[in-house]
């Protein structure tokens, strides 16, 4: 099998709803399409096999100021459930990392449900380490 990965275009925002359906996240493709339009520092990269999308991953780059430099952060990364172990995920990682190496980022982070064990694993085994905790409050 061959993937290949590249930029996203607003006609992907089908698949990218069904992508983060799977995972919970109930948004509609205009919803979608406004994301991908709205945030010049966000990037969203989709992996296709036989020019069918099969993954994604979104990322964006911003200043942090206790690290005085870049970060990247990973907003979410899905594979086709029935696709994965196949490295696309692995693609979809390095794609971001080679991004974020080009910005003059000084690390990539994610954040990921503490549920998703098979996430913990895919991360870990890719380098990341577990170094904070994260909290959120819903507004």
């Amino acid at each position: 099998m061959s993937f290949r990965v590249r930029p996203s275009q607003p006609e992907d925002a089908s698949v990218i709803t069904s992508l983060l359906a799977s995972l919970g996240y109930e948004l509609t493709e205009d919803q979608i399409i406004e994301e991908l339009n709205a945030h010049t520092s966000t990037v969203v990269f989709v992996a296709e096999d036989d020019s069918q999308v099969i993954g994604f991953i979104a990322a964006n780059t911003r200043r942090q100021l206790h690290l005085a430099g870049r970060v990247t952060t990973i907003d979410s990364f899905v594979v086709d459930e029935s696709r994965r172990s196949e490295g696309i995920g692995k693609l979809l990682l390095n794609e971001v990392i080679s991004h974020a190496q080009e910005r003059g980022s000084k690390l990539v982070d994610v954040h990921s449900n503490t549920a998703r064990d098979d996430a913990k694993r895919f991360y870990e085994g890719n380098g990341f380490v577990h170094s904070s905790n994260y909290f959120k409050m819903i507004l």
